[in-house]
């Protein structure tokens, strides 16, 4: 018994220690695999961030490619413009570049990177393999690290350009961002990774098989944790350990051995709780390989948007990756809605799987309406487990569902909204949102970019179509005199079109003195920021020139805005007139001349027959029968009649040649004094002449208007009816015109159809036989209205009396 009882014994420590060491062997491999696991998580976050921040940046060459393609002729300003919008809020990147023909033609910032213009990366050992390998694996390539040439270490990713036209495919060149290294790791957090240490290795994207450049090297053991960093076509690899080294044993082991028979019992308690570690293993790698489907699927979607696609591709494409990664248990269906400020709805821009009458149904959506709409209004995540009452838009032929209908912001507010179903009946999963939130952030960014591409593409195109309607010749210029831009009809004058002038020399194109000339007249605009105006005048023609200086952020000139028109037609035109003018004035001067010289040479021989008539009429005296002194009456009033006839001309001549000045005359004034000198003649006829209200004061000559009453008011008079008493009435009334002057008489009215013959020279109407005048009274009148600046008319019937009107200019008053 007591040997069996020893054997008991014996086999009971044995099995004790058996079960000791297998517990002891079970605690170091699980104290092994749990101080490896924290290596690996705390690597796995570094690593996501790492390729976080990388990728960010890649995504800088989507928008230097697609620039390209829609704008191949790239001025550098417009570049600069471009480049700093798209890099706006990313540190660590030292330049972005573009590669004309693989040499560095554009260049952002300029400063500390100016002396890479011109720089040809075929040329140069250091760069040529990395260049070839872009260009013939016609994809992206990220190459480094190594010095930079401004300081420092740097990664280069270079994108070829291919260009189509005409059905032929070209190369066109390079997208090039230079990123710091340090920046991008620091960002990263790899300067201060924690409990562990990390190294990394895979210059120029190879992998594994790639030089160390972080880290210590000797990390790179069997025993390391080890994961790659992935990127386009590309990979580094991670290392990773804790920051002490991996532990010899753990802690308390020989404790642990000496007390083992006392925790024998322990063994149920030790495996269950071996058990959860063996869980909790299992949940973090899972963990581990949903962040690493996450990121991969991200990556996949910045890659989408590095095509030269239209952005409703680019979106329906991302939606299905996102439907596609499978640990989100999402159905394979939903939509993109993009969001219309001016209407106040979101519109379907993309969607997936959705039958007809639901995407006919959602194809605009107020915000603020049905699932979709409040997440737009809120800028928060709709949940929906199930149908319920906020669904206000369903299809009778769709099944139990449920949402996550997530925001996708930006920096100008809510841009659109991401719409995923998910089976009915389902919980809300904080993973699931979380990434669903990190995917609208990505479309955010996307959509942005693409908006900022397509507003400045269409600047570029209203510029370009204003620029082209004007028949001014218009470029921009530099200080040296380089074609920047130009429209079609600078092109036009020298046989070329505006894409071959840009980049050549405006000086170039004209003759040697001409272009010495403008040169410095140009130099005016850059060196005094001032515009200058002047003519230039070759080759038989003349163009009015204006350039107006344009300035950078610190007002320095470097840029120049020229307009140049063709005035050669409107100068001879100028010169025509100036000289017709001239020939006018002489000839009018001969006329004034000549009817002065006229006026007066007729009139002496008509007073010496005059004078000798009424010799002979006195000397023969009562020797003359009754024919004869009637004959002569009939001579002496012919001569006196043709004396008044020419003093009339003369009259007609002067009208608008007095040299009296413009002023304001009251018209009250003016009426007054033309009744005075007719009262004699209105009080022999017993007429009445009424002013109706009172009378306005207009600008003109006062003599003028004078002989204008007075020639109207004493017609008025002189042909009156003898049936009825003599009337007249002056009256003025504003029109649209100016000031409206109405002289009505009761006497013996005009025909209508002697209407438009009133106002002719030596015009004497019928019924005026009995009455003195030589027909030119109111052809001064209409004359000195004219004169004026208005227009004189008649309405009249025979036996109605007669309304002359005529319109004379307002005098304002003065300020």
């Amino acid at each position: 018994m007591i040997g069996r009882s020893w054997v008991w014994v014996a086999l009971a420590s044995l099995f004790f220690l058996s079960a000791a060491a297998i517990v002891d062997r079970a605690e170091e491999a699980r104290f092994a695999e749990a101080e490896r696991l924290a290596v690996f998580e705390a690597a796995s976050g570094k690593r996501a961030l790492l390729e976080a921040h990388l990728n960010a940046r890649l995504h800088i060459i989507s928008g230097l490619t697609a620039l390209v393609h829609g704008q191949p002729d790239l001025r550098p300003d417009q570049f600069s413009t471009y480049a700093a919008g798209l890099v706006s809020g990313i540190s660590g990147v030292r330049a972005v570049q573009l590669a004309s023909g693989a040499v560095i033609s554009h260049v952002w910032p300029l400063a500390g990177n100016s002396q890479s213009v011109g720089h040809d990366l075929l040329a140069d050992p250091e760069r040529r393999d990395a260049t070839q390998r872009t260009i013939s694996g016609r994809r992206l390539v990220l190459a480094g690290p190594f010095p930079l040439r401004q300081g420092g270490e740097g990664l280069v990713a270079r994108q070829p350009i291919f260009l189509t036209k005409g059905g032929q495919e070209s190369f066109w060149g390079l997208a090039i961002v230079v990123l710091d290294l340090q920046q991008l790791l620091f960002n990263a957090g790899l300067n201060d990774p924690g409990s562990i240490r990390i190294a990394l290795r895979g210059k120029d994207g190879r992998g594994g098989e790639g030089e160390p450049f972080f880290g210590d090297p000797k990390l790179f053991r069997a025993d390391a944790v080890l994961m790659d960093v992935t990127f386009p076509h590309g990979t580094w690899q991670l290392a990773a350990e804790p920051e002490g080294g991996w532990s010899v044993a753990r802690p308390g082991r020989w404790r642990f051995v000496a007390i083992a028979i006392l925790i024998a019992g322990l063994v149920a308690v030790a495996g269950i709780h071996l058990a959860r570690n063996l869980e909790r293993r299992r949940q973090a790698e899972e963990a581990m390989e949903r962040n690493l489907a996450a990121s991969n699927t991200v990556a996949r979607i910045l890659s989408l948007s590095l095509l030269p696609q239209p952005l409703e591709q680019v979106l329906e494409q991302a939606l299905q990756e996102i439907l596609g990664l499978s640990w989100l248990r999402l159905e394979q269906r939903g939509s993109i809605f993009l969001t219309n400020r001016s209407q106040g709805h979101l519109v379907l821009a993309a969607q997936h799987s959705l039958p007809d009458e639901v995407c006919l149904s959602c194809r605009s959506i107020p915000i603020g309406h049905c699932l979709c709409g409040r997440a737009a209004a809120e800028a928060t995540t709709v949940f929906a487990a199930h149908i319920d009452a906020r669904h206000a838009k369903l299809s009778p032929n769709l099944s139990d569902h449920g949402h996550y209908c997530v925001p996708i912001c930006g920096g100008e507010g809510v841009l659109g909204v991401l719409n995923t179903y998910i089976a009915p009946g389902q919980d809300r999963q904080d993973d699931r949102e979380r990434f669903l939130a990190v995917a609208a952030d990505t479309l955010a960014g996307i959509i942005e970019r693409c908006r900022v591409q397509r507003a400045f593409g269409e600047s570029e195109q209203r510029t370009r179509a204003l620029m082209n309607a004007s028949a001014d010749a218009s470029f921009l210029i530099d200080r040296d005199g380089t074609i920047l831009a130009c429209n079609a009809a600078l092109a036009d004058a020298y046989g070329s079109r505006p894409e071959e002038l840009v980049d050549h020399t405006y000086f170039s194109l004209l003759p040697e003195a001409q272009a010495l000339y403008l040169q410095r007249q140009f130099s005016i605009a850059f060196d005094f920021a001032q515009p200058v105006h002047l003519f230039d005048e070759r080759e038989g023609r003349t163009f009015e020139v204006r350039v107006y200086p344009i300035s950078n952020e610190t007002g320095t000139v470097v840029q120049a805005a020229v307009f140049s028109r063709d005035i050669t037609e409107q100068k001879n035109a100028a010169r025509a007139i100036e000289t017709a003018a001239a020939e006018l004035a002489r000839s009018n001067e001969d006329l004034q001349q000549f009817a002065y010289a006229t006026s007066h040479d007729l009139r002496q021989p008509l007073r010496m027959v005059s004078s000798y008539l009424a010799l002979i009429e006195r000397k023969l005296g009562s020797e003359l029968g009754e024919d004869t002194k009637t004959y002569l009456g009939y001579a002496v009033n012919g001569a006196k009649r043709m004396d008044r006839l020419i003093v009339d001309l003369l009259d007609y001549s002067r009208v608008g040649r007095s040299g009296e000045a413009m002023a304001e005359v009251p018209l009250q004034e003016v009426v007054a004094e033309a009744l005075e000198n007719l009262g004699p003649a209105i009080a022999d006829v017993g007429a009445e002449v009424e002013i109706d209200g009172p009378l306005p004061v207009v600008v003109g000559g006062r003599l003028e208007l004078l002989r204008l009453f007075q020639n109207l008011i004493g017609n008025a008079v002189k042909y009156r009816s003898e049936a009825r008493k003599s009337q007249v009435a002056i009256k003025a009334s504003r029109d649209a015109d100016g000031w409206l002057i109405s002289v009505r008489d009761n006497g013996m009215g005009i025909p209508a159809e002697a209407h438009s013959r009133v106002f002719g020279v030596f015009q004497r109407l019928a019924g005026s036989e009995g009455h003195d005048g030589t027909g030119i009274g109111q052809a001064i009148c209409k004359k000195i209205v004219e004169h004026h600046g208005g227009r004189i008319w008649v309405e009249s019937e025979p036996d109605f009396g007669a309304n002359f009107l005529f319109t004379l200019p307002v005098a304002y008053p003065r300020p």
